[in-house]
């Protein structure tokens, strides 16, 4: 990839990274999640041996 793409990039990813996907909080409260009913419908879940999450605090 040619170097000013990346750069664009690089931009375009700094601003959205400061914007929380969803609040970890919120969901820790519906956890556990209950079983799903067995179905025809196939999913695949794929991840790697370093995925994390980052918890960042959006308190001022």
């Amino acid at each position: 990839m040619e170097d000013h793409l990346v750069a664009r990039y690089q931009e375009l990813m700094k601003e959205s990274s400061r914007m929380p996907l969803f609040d970890l909080r919120k969901l820790n409260a519906s956890l556990p999640v209950p079983s799903v009913p067995k179905s025809s419908i196939e999913v695949l879940v794929m991840g790697a041996n370093d995925d994390f999450i980052v918890v960042i605090s959006m308190s001022s």
